[in-house]
């Protein structure tokens, strides 16, 4: 309804509704096609899974004399790999006698929205799904550190760091493809990253050819995306090798591109792409967003800030290829969402309202059953490229 002059002096104008907090980091999540936005790799009705393994080969096939039958090799080994869906399951109370009648979100004193308070529950939804979309975010982040925990806390299962919770969820990435990422000789043993990016004259580009053989060897993946903060960008503006190479009167980077990264409800800038002219088969993806670690779910308080991507480290893949090198399980399970409705098996993330009474209201539920998935572990490197 109309706020007529008298309503507006008689009462405080509201100016609109606002939010003091940008949604939260998705980029890791949306670049590699891993969250409730992408289509699975992998759908199931089981919690459990298993998939198979079953690798090409390098090694070549034994000529023979003439009148000598075939040399004789043994069948290809085949491996397998396991894994568990995690199962984020919430739900909110929205009680009737608060919704009814309430004034519209951001609308002014004196108006209201009915009977439904459709503004406030759509803004509740949005909340609900965001916590699920960063949950997403923080698995795969950890997946590209090595793994997760989860902290068995009564009925609730809390995302930790790897060592710091009940359940350790490892994706058994080699200690070689860590910190100083010791795959650079022939034998494995030589540190890739034995210089410290915060010198001006350590040699990124020769460190950087080198992880390119050492792909090839282990591999044949193509590394290309480097994922940094911006405390480590700093360090690679002022490195003499990338300026002298593409020559000291010109500027150290080719492009540099804000990253826009589509959310729940708006398109925002969650760092930039930068491409230096010394070295543009890599794209360096500056990123800062961070998680919010052991939040008490009673208020919005939280124990912990932690960067996606740590000061001094440095994530390298190759291109996204969902389905090859990764991917990502998404489960089905069967739901009521009503006392009288019929029984319904929903796959990924999946929203309802269940009727409650004493009070009269509802539940908003949100369920999504999920797991990323890391096919390869020797497929990426998360280098330790500066002191800490």
């Amino acid at each position: 309804m109309a706020v007529t002059i008298h309503e507006m002096t008689k009462t405080p104008f509201v100016l609109g509704l606002f939010s003091r907090l940008k949604s939260a980091g998705l980029a890791l999540s949306n670049f590699y096609g891993i969250g409730p936005n992408s289509a699975p790799t992998e759908t199931t009705d089981k919690k459990s899974l298993v998939y198979d393994l079953f690798d090409n080969t390098r090694t070549m096939a034994a000529g023979r004399g003439p009148y000598v039958g075939p040399s004789k090799i043994p069948p290809k080994r085949i491996g397998q790999g396991t894994a568990h869906l995690f199962r984020l399951y919430e739900s909110m109370p929205l009680l009737a006698e608060k919704l009814y009648g309430m004034r519209d979100l951001g609308g002014q004193i004196g108006s209201s929205m009915g009977q439904t308070g459709s503004a406030y529950v759509a803004r509740q939804q949005k909340y609900a799904a965001q916590r699920m979309m960063n949950a997403i975010e923080f698995m795969v982040s950890r997946m590209f550190r090595g793994g997760f925990s989860i902290l068995v806390d009564g009925d609730d299962f809390r995302l930790r760091e790897l060592g710091d919770g009940t359940i350790d969820v490892s994706y058994n990435v080699p200690a070689g493809h860590l910190t100083t990422c010791a795959v650079g000789g022939t034998n494995g043993s030589t540190a890739i990253f034995d210089g410290n990016w915060e010198q001006s004259n350590c040699n990124i580009i020769g460190q950087l050819l080198e992880l390119n053989k050492a792909s090839e060897r282990i591999t044949g993946l193509v590394q290309k995306h480097i994922w940094i903060n911006s405390t480590t960008y700093g360090y690679l503006l002022g490195n003499t090798g990338l300026t002298n190479v593409r020559g000291t009167a010109n500027r150290i980077f080719d492009t540099q591109t804000q990253k826009q990264i589509a959310t729940t409800d708006e398109a925002r800038e969650q760092g930039f792409t930068v491409i230096f002219g010394a070295i543009p088969q890599w794209q360096f993806h500056v990123y800062d967003a961070v998680s919010h670690v052991s939040v008490n779910k009673d208020s919005e308080t939280f124990s912990e800030l932690s960067l996606y991507i740590p000061d001094n480290k440095a994530l390298i893949t190759p291109d996204p290829a969902p389905g090859e090198w990764y991917g990502m399980a998404t489960g089905t399970e069967p739901i009521r969402e009503n006392d009288d409705s019929e029984i319904i098996y929903p796959t990924g993330l999946h929203s309802w309202s269940y009727k409650t009474n004493d009070p009269p209201g509802f539940e908003q539920r949100m369920l999504f059953n999920v797991c990323p998935l890391l096919y390869n572990p020797k497929s990426f490197f998360y280098a330790t490229v500066a002191s800490p």
